[in-house]
């Protein structure tokens, strides 16, 4: 929606100054996508929400948050609950280190209605939700969200996120949107294959964008 919001102020040449707050959630945003609501939308206030169905909201941009922060990050951890990052395991991860977020709380549901197997397979004996996040929490309280890990492409010995890929597309300046994700591949595996939505009126081939990626 912000990317169709963002192209048609910027088609019609309008300007839009009376904006308080734009509250971004439901799926990651691009950090070059937040840059230009701010700039294109013109809104005095960025509030990025982190939530699901089965825990609303676990994290939330402050007004004391930093620029940098409310680009980077998710916003910091609500009250009432309780979190963690874990491995593969289920154990804990240094204070900074990538890993599944956990959450528990009273913000978080107790199960899925009539489906007692879904249910274990979310929610632990001890009532922590696996949200199926890869994030990073820091020092602040803030979260910082790496990518889905049901979404990891598995290249080779690798695991590469659609979000990183996307981000690096969306930095150039003819690039609208872009979507990554895995292929099958009989050598690595999996294949990065990406979708490249570009500005309208412009061309982009193939061997600009590879010139472009390696920097």
């Amino acid at each position: 929606m912000f990317v169709d919001l963002v192209a048609k102020v910027r088609e019609l040449g309008t300007t839009i100054n009376n904006i308080e707050i734009v509250f971004i959630g439901g799926s990651m945003i691009p950090e070059v996508l937040s840059q230009q609501i701010i700039k294109v939308l013109a809104t005095k206030r960025l509030c990025p929400v982190y939530g699901m169905t089965e825990g609303v909201p676990l994290f939330l941009s402050v007004p004391e948050d930093s620029l940098e922060q409310t680009l980077n990050t998710v916003g910091k951890a609500m009250k009432f609950a309780e979190f963690k990052v874990v491995d593969k395991d289920g154990k804990m991860v240094p204070m900074g280190s990538p890993g599944e977020l956990w959450a528990r709380g009273y913000i978080v549901m107790l199960g899925y209605w009539g489906d007692e197997a879904k249910t274990r397979e979310t929610i632990t004996a001890d009532g922590w939700l696996k949200t199926g996040d890869q994030v990073i929490l820091l020092e602040s309280g803030h979260c910082k969200v790496v990518g889905r890990l049901k979404e990891a492409i598995i290249r080779g010995c690798d695991n590469v996120f659609p979000k990183e890929i996307e981000e690096l597309f969306l930095s150039h300046p003819d690039v609208v949107d872009a979507q990554a994700f895995g292929v099958p591949d009989a050598r690595l595996g999996e294949e990065m294959c990406l979708f490249i939505r570009p500005k309208e009126g412009s061309s982009l081939i193939e061997e600009h964008m590879k010139t472009f990626c390696k920097g």
